[in-house]
């Protein structure tokens, strides 16, 4: 398998998982959703939701990278 594979893998994870609610219990809720998916990065508007979306919507890029190490 190749480090592109395993990146396209740990990114689709990433973006499934990181859809939908946030809530620590010290910050007010946020709710994230994936905004654009490329093949090595992915953009997420956020925006507290604290009880109702406050319209106040950030955008944030997250890079995932792979690479094969050998031993």
């Amino acid at each position: 398998m190749a480090a592109d594979q395993i990146q396209g893998i740990a990114l689709d994870t990433l973006v499934e998982w990181m859809d939908g609610y946030f809530h620590d219990g010290e910050r007010p809720q946020i709710r994230i959703r994936p905004a654009d998916v490329g093949t090595d990065s992915a953009v997420f508007t956020v925006e507290e939701c604290d009880p109702y979306p406050s319209g106040d919507t950030r955008r944030y890029r997250v890079t995932v990278a792979a690479e094969e190490i050998d031993d």
